[in-house]
């Protein structure tokens, strides 16, 4: 199945893109899944030098996901590694 779009970004800097992914997983309402992703949980999600966000969730990625359900308790998780 295909969906279309009007939005596309190229995402060059590591940066841009972990800033990206947490706006991205931060709005996500029923599941999030992540498949064959060699990534370490205490990677930060921050683009920002100081590591702190306006979202008022943590900046790694294992403790911003539990923040996450613990928001959303409805909100599934997978991660296939």
């Amino acid at each position: 199945m295909t969906t279309p779009t009007d939005r596309l970004a190229l995402l060059v800097d590591g940066a841009a893109y972990f800033a990206a992914l947490r706006s991205a997983l931060a709005r996500a309402r029923g599941s999030i899944r992540i498949v064959g992703w060699d990534i370490d949980g205490r990677v930060p999600l921050t683009a920002r030098p100081d590591g702190e966000d306006d979202d008022g969730l943590p900046p790694t990625l294992r403790e911003f996901l539990i923040a996450l359900v613990e928001r959303r308790p409805a909100l599934q998780v997978d991660i296939l590694l």
